[in-house]
């Protein structure tokens, strides 16, 4: 069950980026991208793309090394960048 819903929500970029800590900025990202209900996974410290989405209900930012399956399955949609994808096989695969 977790399988199926996780590939059917999962959105792959190659990279997050925001200029400054702007919500409007963020949202009018993932409005792009047709996301509501997203969990964003990145890798490092993105404090720009953090700031951004603590004032957001739907959506949470988290690194890798925090994700797990409680989280995964409370959002939508999963929002990952290629850095992290390739951290979460790493991990997988050990």
């Amino acid at each position: 069950m977790l399988g199926s819903k996780f590939l059917s929500s999962v959105v792959l970029v190659n990279a997050i980026e925001l200029k400054a800590p702007k919500t409007r900025e963020l949202i009018d990202q993932l409005k792009g991208m047709d996301l509501e209900r997203v969990l964003i996974v990145i890798t490092g410290e993105q404090n720009n793309l953090k700031l951004a989405a603590r004032n957001l209900r739907n959506v949470d930012v988290c690194d890798v090394a925090h994700i797990d399956p409680v989280r995964l399955v409370a959002f939508d949609n999963v929002l990952l960048t290629v850095d992290a994808l390739k951290k979460v096989e790493q991990h997988l695969s050990a």
